[in-house]
């Protein structure tokens, strides 16, 4: 199978693990946004120098494979093919009264105070072009990303979401978490949700198809 020169970015999978294969098989490389789920067997047959993803909110932090980008945040390079992003992992569970610590669900979905406050010192010192994060700023729901209710009050994660899109203006933010495909220009930044298994394939030249 002849594989296309993109990046393909792929939105939440939530355990859907067969139809994230099939997704990966034609791009030469893919960032998948968060809540892949809590099992990661899958991933022994995927190669981690070519399909990696940020872990959201639904993520089993205590078994993260070598493909979770790390800390809880950061720059990654494809440099094949011209694509760099800065990271930003986590979000709040709006249900984790109905999950199980540990089995569904860990208290590092969303990154600490002092963690906060070093990612925006650091992008206020790198002025990222591209950001890739698995939730948005709160101005993002002002626009209708948001399809479900409870997700509309301010959380620690959207908060530093807020204070990220204050410190930099990237042209481009992309994000999973809210299970719709949707797009806003705001103030300069193009700002694209993608829903459960929804993706957008970005090439070499910058350009975006889905």
């Amino acid at each position: 199978m002849r594989q296309l020169d993109v990046v393909r970015i792929i939105g939440d999978v939530h355990g859907q693990h067969g139809r994230y294969v099939e997704l990966i098989k034609k791009p030469k490389y893919s960032v998948q946004l968060g809540d892949m789920n809590f099992n990661y067997s899958q991933f022994v047959h995927i190669d981690p120098t070519k399909h990696v993803f940020i872990p959201g909110n639904h993520d089993n932090y205590e078994a993260l494979p070598c493909h979770a980008l790390p800390g809880d945040f950061g720059t990654y390079s494809v440099a094949e093919l011209n694509f760099d992003f800065f990271y930003i992992r986590g979000a709040y569970s709006v249900d984790k009264k109905w999950r199980t610590h540990g089995l569904t669900w860990w208290p590092q979905e969303e990154i600490s105070w002092a963690s906060c406050n070093k990612l925006i010192n650091t992008v206020k010192e790198l002025q990222p072009r591209v950001i890739l994060s698995h939730d948005c700023p709160s101005v993002c729901h002002e626009y209708g990303v948001v399809t479900n209710d409870l997700k509309l009050g301010c959380s620690k994660t959207t908060a530093v979401m807020d204070a990220v899109w204050d410190e930099c203006a990237p042209s481009l933010w992309l994000f999973g978490h809210h299970h719709n495909d949707w797009e806003r220009t705001l103030d300069g930044t193009r700002f694209i949700c993608l829903n459960e298994l929804s993706f957008v394939d970005i090439h070499p030249d910058g350009s975006i198809t889905r």
